[in-house]
Formats: structure tokens, C-alpha cells, sequence
């Protein structure tokens, strides 16, 4: 089911003078029944199919996704999907133009104490083999939210650390449909590219 954030939201900006968060409306071209059976393909290649489809069903988290694919493309050209340095993200050496298919999942999940877990799984296929790279901060503890309401985590995988910023926050937490920028996280003014527009999912 799509999340009813963005009607809530266009509500409270009608009712007030002015709004401090940026609207997006999304459509990555996937339903609620076709995010399940993406995940029950991908979640067993992360080696966290158990703890991320609890996660997933964790009414506190928030669920993002996006979606390109050859001959597919219900949210643009890939290079407007996912503008990122491809081989320094996955470390793995390829072109882009090896890509046939490209989901993005992030999750997150708040607490109370305005700290959350964060995970990011890039699944990519090149020649017919689907390929996953995972990074996640969960259990680190750090507030996910600066004082000035920008959305900050590190997170970690295989291939290196991530620095993850989104400046779609609304009413203390990330909006019903975000960007992400990518930094690396040796170097947080090294920029990586961004995932454009991800959709915002609940169960």
C-alpha cells in the first residue's frame, strides 16, 4: 500500500503560510504485491533475509524503493535514476552501460530517542546474474537528524562506508517520498551521486 504521508502532507501545507519541507510525488511503477516478490528474491542474497523482512514488517520503519530496467523505465533513463559512481559504490569494475536491471531498497526505522536503523540494498544485474551489495548502520545509536532537519547516516557494507543525506524531512522524520545523497564515507565532500526519487511503501 502507498503511503498516505503525501495526502496528510498537502493538507498541513494548505492549512499554513508556508511549508519547510519539499514535496515529491513519485511512482516507481511497482505495487505493494510486486515489492514482496522482489524482496523474496533479493533479501536471501544480502545473507539478512530473516532480519530485513522483519524490519520491512516493523510498523516503525519506513520503506523506499526505485526502479529501472531496460526497456522499462516507469521513473526515467537510469542516468536520472541513479546518477552514482557505479564502481566506486560497489567496488566492482563495470560500465553502466552493463546494467539491464537496477533496484533500490532503503530502510529505516525509527525509535523514540530520534535514533534509527538504516539499511540500503542496491541489486543490480549485468549479463543475466543479479548482483547485491548491502550496507547498513543498524544498532549504531547516532540520531539520524541534524538541528537543522537534514536526514545523515553512515552506513557500512563489503565494498566500504556510505554517507546517506536527504533534505526531504517532514515533521521531524524522512517525507513519504525522499532523495538520497551518497558520499563516501573516508571522505564525507567526496560525492557520489544520488538516488533521484525513491518511493515511500507501507505494509
Amino acid at each position: 500500500m502507498k503511503r498516505y504521508l503525501n495526502i496528510l502532507l498537502i493538507s498541513a501545507c494548505l492549512a499554513l503560510t508556508a511549508c519547510d519541507f519539499r514535496y515529491r510525488n513519485v511512482d516507481s511503477g511497482a505495487s505493494a504485491e510486486d515489492i514482496q516478490n522482489y524482496m523474496n528474491n533479493v533479501l536471501p542474497l544480502t545473507g539478512q533475509s530473516e532480519s530485513l523482512r522483519q524490519m520491512y514488517e516493523d510498523p516503525n520503519t519506513y520503506f523506499y524503493f526505485a526502479q529501472w530496467e531496460r526497456g522499462y523505465e516507469p521513473m526515467g533513463p537510469l542516468n536520472a535514476v541513479a546518477p552514482i559512481s557505479w564502481n566506486l559504490i560497489t567496488g566492482e569494475n563495470f560500465s553502466e552501460t552493463d546494467l539491464e536491471k537496477v533496484r533500490v531498497y532503503f530502510f529505516h526505522k525509527i525509535y523514540s530517542d530520534e535514533t534509527s536503523d538504516d539499511v540500503l540494498v542496491l541489486e543490480y544485474q549485468i549479463a543475466g546474474t543479479s548482483h547485491v551489495k548491502y550496507f547498513s548502520n543498524v544498532n549504531a545509536g547516532e540520531p539520524g537528524f541534524s538541528d537543522g532537519g537534514v536526514f545523515n547516516t553512515l552506513v557500512e557494507g563489503t565494498s566500504g562506508g556510505l554517507v546517506l543525506e536527504s533534505y526531504d524531512v517532514a515533521e521531524g522524520d524522512l517525507d513519504a517520498d525522499i532523495q538520497l545523497k551518497i558520499y563516501d564515507a573516508n571522505d564525507n565532500t567526496l560525492y557520489l551521486g544520488k538516488f533521484s526519487n525513491l518511493e515511500g511503501f507501507s505494509i
